[in-house]
Parts: C-alpha cells; sequence; structure tokens
C-alpha cells in the first residue's frame, strides 16, 4: 500500500445521505457538492453539535471573523501548537488540498496566556466525527488552578459514531483561572477525525443560576 492509498484510507467510510449546509469553514470556506454529504448539522444545545456548521476560518479570511484563540485549528502547520498521542494528519475530506488530524490517543493545545479573559464568554467549535463503532470520544475545553495544575472546571461534548462529520460546539464563560486553559480531544476506542477547530468570543452567557463567590471556580 503506497502512502497516498494509506492515507486516503483514514478518512474513508460508508456515505448514507446529503447535507445541504452553506459552509463548514467559518470563515468563507464553502462545502462543495462533493463534501456536502459528509457533513449533517444538526440541533445544539450549549454544548453539543452545532446547527450552523461552522468550525474555523483559514488566515486569509479570518479578518472578517471574531479572532480565532486557538492557533492552527486547522492543521495547516501539521501538528503545531498541539501536543498529541497517537495522532497523525491525513487529507481533509471537507476541504480540499488541507488536511485533519486523526486522533487514537488524545490531541491537547494549551491556550497562550492572556488569550482568554476571566468573565468573559467563548464558544468552542469542533468539526469531527468518529470512524467506527467503539466507546465515544470526547470534546472538552478545561481550566486549571496554577498551584498543583489542578483541574477546577471542565466543559465537554460527546463526539458518537457516525458517518457524516458534524459541527460540535460548546459555549462557556472563562472562570477566574483563565490563564491556564486547554482545549482537549480525547479518542474513547475508536479514531476520531477533526477537521477543524476554533475558539471565538461571543456574547455573554445569561446567567441562569445566581453565584455567591467565584473563589476556587
Amino acid at each position: 500500500m503506497n502512502l497516498n492509498t494509506a492515507m486516503r484510507a483514514v478518512v474513508s467510510g460508508p456515505l448514507l445521505g446529503l447535507a445541504l449546509i452553506s459552509g463548514c469553514g467559518g470563515g468563507g470556506e464553502t462545502v462543495g457538492s462533493e463534501s456536502a454529504a459528509l457533513v449533517q448539522p444538526e440541533a445544539s444545545t450549549p454544548a453539543s453539535v452545532d446547527p450552523t456548521g461552522e468550525a474555523t476560518a483559514d488566515s486569509d479570511t479570518a479578518a472578517a471573523k471574531p479572532e480565532d484563540q486557538l492557533t492552527n485549528g486547522n492543521f495547516t502547520l501539521g501538528m503545531s501548537h498541539w501536543a498529541t498521542r497517537n495522532a497523525v494528519l491525513a487529507p481533509s475530506p471537507l476541504r480540499p488540498g488541507k488536511q485533519l488530524l486523526a486522533v487514537d490517543g488524545a490531541a491537547t493545545q494549551n491556550i497562550a496566556t492572556g488569550r482568554l479573559v476571566a468573565g468573559s464568554s467563548y464558544t468552542l467549535r469542533v468539526m469531527a466525527r468518529v470512524v467506527s463503532a467503539g466507546a465515544p470520544a470526547q470534546v472538552s475545553m478545561r481550566f486549571r488552578r496554577p498551584s498543583g495544575n489542578e483541574l477546577v472546571r471542565s466543559h465537554a461534548v460527546t463526539v458518537g459514531t457516525s458517518s457524516y462529520f458534524r459541527a460540535y460546539r460548546i459555549d462557556f464563560t472563562a472562570p477566574p483561572y483563565a490563564d491556564m486553559a486547554e482545549v482537549v480531544v480525547t479518542a474513547g476506542g475508536a479514531r476520531v477525525l477533526v477537521d477543524s477547530a476554533s475558539l471565538t468570543p461571543r456574547e455573554p452567557i445569561a446567567q441562569t443560576e445566581p453565584v455567591l463567590t467565584q473563589a476556587g471556580s
């Protein structure tokens, strides 16, 4: 098996239908007719599948969108800025000529200090799918305490087995320890394909319950 054949095998899978969407790049990259059948937007909750189908923008179109707090979310720089375990690059079926990250273990990006502001709200979007039956994968937005690297808050969404790529999202408000934030993709037993990811500011999230103090949150 040559290299091209091996890389195509990473993203191969049955196509069960057609989803009509205007784009999956969030920055002007339009899904072509051949790629549209690979994407299935669905109804969302604050941490679930994103009905907009938005993921992230390439550098040449990012100026029209809110500033992305992730670096190399489209993997144009390979695996740079991502700490990976059992992960490889493969061609993206959604963005011809581009690449995605195929994760059998985990992939983590530590958000640069100062990019997230405590008390401000953000949206994490990840275009992904699990390629075969097995335990679901998980996308997490995590925050740690400087002292002892203790995990103090985690927002997560489950990525299940699917013949389609889906745009998952997590809406959250950054806690006091916003300088120790990380985005983590964890495979649960089957390979998860991450086509793109973005982390952008959004309007404030309405507080539904009173918070007496943010100490230790």
